[in-house]
C-alpha cells in the first residue's frame, strides 16, 4: 500500500477544512494510500514534519494556507527528499493556490492531488529559507504575521485588509539597489518590494498570468 503523509493546519483560514477531514481521508484511502496524519500546533511545525517524515512517503499532502504550504515546501527542500506534494488550500487568501489553478472546493482539491497530473514550479531561496510564493519588504508585509489567527478565523481575508489599514501611518521608503547578473539594474527608494512567483500578491496586486511562468527559473520583481 502506498504511504501518504498528511500535514494539516487545523487553525488555517476559517477552519473550513476541519469538518471535511474524515471525507478527505476516505478520498486518499480509496486511492490506495495509508495515511499518516499530523496537525500543526505552531509556526514551523510543517517544515519539521515534512523534513522528518517526508522521505518515507509516496506523497505529501498539505492542508492549510499558503504559509503552511510554504513550510512544507521548506521541509522538503531542506531534507532533499524527492516526494511530490499535494496542496489542499484552506487558508484565508490562498494567492499561491489560485496562481496554480487549484480548486477552492476542499474535497475536489483533495481528489485532484491523487487524480491530477504532477507539475513542477520554481522555489526561491533567501539565505537559508525557501519560499514558493513571495519574499517581500515594506508596506503591509507584516500584516500576515501580525494579524491574530483568531481574527483571521472570524473575518477571513478581511482581517488582512484591516491589518493593512493599521500600517498606513508607519509607511516609509527603503533605499534599494537591485542587481541582476552582476549588473546594476534599479536603484531608488521604495515603500514596497517583492520577489514573487505568483499571479497575485496579498490578494491585492495582480499580475498578468501570461507574464508569469511559474516554472521558467525566473521570479518577478515588484517595486513601488
Amino acid at each position: 500500500m502506498k504511504q501518504l503523509l498528511l500535514i494539516m493546519n487545523p487553525a488555517a483560514g476559517t477552519k473550513k477544512a476541519n469538518p471535511h477531514l474524515p471525507e478527505i481521508l476516505s478520498v486518499f484511502g480509496r486511492a490506495g494510500y495509508a495515511c499518516q496524519c499530523f496537525m500543526t500546533q505552531k509556526r514551523g511545525d510543517g517544515t519539521e514534519l515534512a523534513a522528518r517524515f517526508g522521505a518515507a512517503a509516496d506523497l505529501i499532502v498539505c492542508i492549510g494556507g499558503d504559509g503552511t504550504f510554504n513550510e512544507v515546501i521548506s521541509g522538503v527542500c531542506a531534507s532533499g527528499c524527492p516526494t511530490p506534494i499535494g496542496y489542499v488550500p484552506a487558508g484565508s487568501t490562498n494567492d499561491f493556490a489560485a496562481s496554480l489553478g487549484l480548486s477552492k472546493n476542499i474535497l475536489q482539491a483533495a481528489k485532484d492531488t491523487v487524480e491530477g497530473e504532477a507539475l513542477s514550479f520554481d522555489v526561491g531561496r533567501f539565505a537559508d529559507r525557501h519560499f514558493t510564493y513571495v519574499a517581500s519588504f515594506g508596506a503591509f508585509t507584516k500584516t500576515s504575521y501580525a494579524t491574530p489567527q483568531s481574527v483571521k478565523n472570524i473575518l477571513g481575508h478581511t482581517a488582512y485588509v484591516l491589518g493593512g489599514i493599521k500600517e498606513l501611518s508607519s509607511l516609509h521608503a527603503y533605499p534599494v539597489t537591485a542587481v541582476l547578473d552582476g549588473k546594476l539594474r534599479i536603484k531608488g527608494d521604495f515603500i514596497f518590494g517583492a520577489v514573487s512567483n505568483s499571479t497575485s500578491v496579498g490578494g491585492v496586486l495582480n499580475l498578468d498570468p501570461k507574464m508569469v511562468d511559474m516554472n521558467d527559473g525566473l521570479f518577478e520583481v515588484l517595486l513601488e
